[in-house]
């Protein structure tokens, strides 16, 4: 596994490790939608085999509010239409700077473990704190997030 070091914390940005999360709904696919992060600013989807998977970027959660069409999905796509905000504020942090993909902090060993990825699969853009990781250091060999990880 693969860590950045070294880099310098963003401003204003709390250094501390905090795994939080609250349930959003459920679709009628199955999925839940959960909020994450020290700010709650990170989506996640549990998919119905169990795995789980971000929402990237602000293409893929306008696609995923096109999704909810459903009238069973209505009351999943107002939290998420009003969470918006928040969530794309996540987003932009995160693609300015080395936070946590989960919980987005600036780890306070100041590294981060990057997703090797599952064989064959687009290369996967993830970086968790040790916290989140669950572990106390760089692990020997690959070192998978927990939506690369086979089921």
């Amino acid at each position: 596994a693969e860590s950045h070091a070294n880099l310098a914390a963003p401003r204003n940005h709390t250094p501390t490790c905090r795994y939080r999360r609250t349930p959003l709904g459920s679709d009628r696919d199955g999925r839940t939608y959960w909020a994450l992060g020290e700010r709650y600013d990170r989506l996640w989807i549990r998919e119905r085999d169990r795995s789980w998977r971000s929402c990237a970027d602000a293409a893929a959660f306008e696609a995923l509010l096109g999704s909810l069409g459903h009238a069973g999905d209505a009351r999943l796509r107002r939290a998420l239409t009003k969470l918006r905000p928040k969530f794309d504020a996540g987003l932009a942090a995160h693609a300015n700077s080395q936070t946590c993909s989960l919980c987005g902090t600036w780890p306070l060993n100041q590294q981060l473990l990057l997703c090797d990825g599952r064989p064959g699969a687009p290369e996967c853009t993830e970086e968790w704190c040790f916290a989140c990781a669950g572990v106390e250091a760089i692990p020997d060999g690959d070192w998978r997030c927990v939506g690369c990880v086979d089921c």
